[in-house]
């Protein structure tokens, strides 16, 4: 495993622990989303009190590309439609967080 993939996996931990307290966890097997030509989803809740699915992208930078916002979208709206409660996307860009 490279470093890049290390330090990305540490900050999506990070993200992922300072969530997993306040909301209710979506786990979605990358499998089901390669099937269905969604993006891979690093971080997923729901969350009850604004009665929405939460798809959460982890970033080292700024940009994502077009392609991975179009998956990504793509996810989001497969899992409204299972769990049939809106979705947004939310990005966290590691530069621009405390503490990552």
């Amino acid at each position: 495993m490279n470093t890049n993939t290390v330090k990305g996996n540490n900050f999506e931990a990070l993200v992922s622990n300072s969530f997993k307290n306040h909301f209710l966890p979506i786990l979605v097997s990358s499998k089901i989303l390669r099937r269905n030509r969604s993006g891979q989803i690093d971080i997923s809740y729901l969350d009850l009190h604004r009665k929405l699915i939460v798809v959460v992208e982890c970033k080292s930078s700024l940009h994502a590309s077009r392609r991975q916002n179009e998956r990504l979208k793509k996810s989001a709206r497969f899992l409204s439609e299972i769990l049939q409660e809106s979705a947004i996307i939310e990005y966290f860009v590691k530069k621009f967080l405390p503490n990552a």
